[in-house]
């Protein structure tokens, strides 16, 4: 049986790269100074235990947080950041490590933990991240070298138009790494300072922890969903595009080298992509319509 799988809709457009939030919404706000309250208020509070606000910031004693064997570890937890979406985010926050070795500096998601920061053995700075339809884990390690005692500010920005995470210290670039894919996440908006798999947690401080959206993506990811429906054909290798307004519009397809592989024009009327002549495996669909752009990603089987 041959399937293609669709994800979700994925807004697709071109903002330059700065180290400043131009162009994107706050979504979330943790100062952790005295409490655990999102400024915003768009969020609730963060689940705090065994973490105490002191030397400007909140504490992570470095053990892993376990109910079950008694361990009573630091946990600290930002569970649904309201408006958040892998496609196009930011998030910085300030950390001081009482520990350059081997330290997990911030973990998105729980038992899909979809993206790490954190510091090796030669006290560099890691990222590490799932990514593609095995979930298999993807290691990128910078040349920022951290040491202990000393605030810094970290920063993560993902952009959908170039696929491209980086990785930023102190206002400077210092890593970037191509993810076309996107990250597996199982839908887990859940950051904490524990990487369960590694039973270890953060050893030092947080403060000031912010999340960004791009501004306006819901709405109009709301709109682009008024103008296409797409679905698969089960049993064989058609892919159905229907433009939902009378309007005309473009497709790329494209592989994760980037090589485009099939381009076609859409009208109103329903759409029937052949996929037979291509290889299995992850596909970026590319759309334009109007003076917008987005994309879907889809998986040969």
């Amino acid at each position: 049986m041959k399937n293609i799988y669709l994800f979700t809709l994925l807004i697709w457009q071109i903002h330059a790269w700065s180290q400043d939030t131009t162009g994107y919404d706050l979504l979330a706000n943790y100062p952790f100074q005295s409490d655990a309250v999102d400024t915003t208020g768009n969020n609730p509070d963060a689940t705090v235990q065994n973490a105490p606000f002191s030397n400007g910031g909140i504490y992570s004693n470095g053990t892993y947080n376990d109910g079950s064997s008694g361990q009573t570890g630091s946990r600290i937890v930002m569970d649904g950041i309201n408006g958040f979406n892998t496609s196009d985010f930011i998030i910085t926050f300030e950390a001081k490590l009482s520990s350059n070795t081997n330290n997990f500096i911030f973990v998105c998601g729980n038992t899909y933990r979809w993206l790490n920061l954190w510091i090796d053995y030669s006290h560099l700075l890691q990222v590490n991240y799932l990514t593609g339809p095995n979930a298999d884990f993807e290691y990128h390690t910078t040349s920022f070298s951290v040491t202990v005692d000393q605030w810094y500010q970290f920063g993560l920005k993902y952009t959908q138009s170039d696929h491209n995470l980086k990785i930023f210290a102190d206002g400077n670039l210092v890593g970037t790494i191509n993810i076309p894919a996107g990250f597996t996440t199982d839908n887990q908006i859940y950051f904490s300072n524990t990487h369960s798999g590694a039973g270890a947690a953060f050893y030092g401080y947080w403060r000031h922890v912010k999340y960004f959206g791009l501004h306006g993506s819901s709405a109009v990811e709301e709109l682009l969903s008024n103008y296409v429906n797409i679905y698969q054909s089960t049993n064989t290798d058609l892919l159905n595009i229907d433009l939902l307004k009378k309007t005309e519009a473009k497709l790329a397809i494209v592989d994760m080298t980037g090589k485009q592989v099939i381009q076609k024009g859409l009208n109103e009327q329903q759409n029937v992509i052949n996929l037979s002549s291509i290889d299995k495996g992850i596909y970026i669909l590319k759309f334009e319509i109007y003076n917008l752009k987005f994309t879907k990603k889809i998986i040969k089987r």
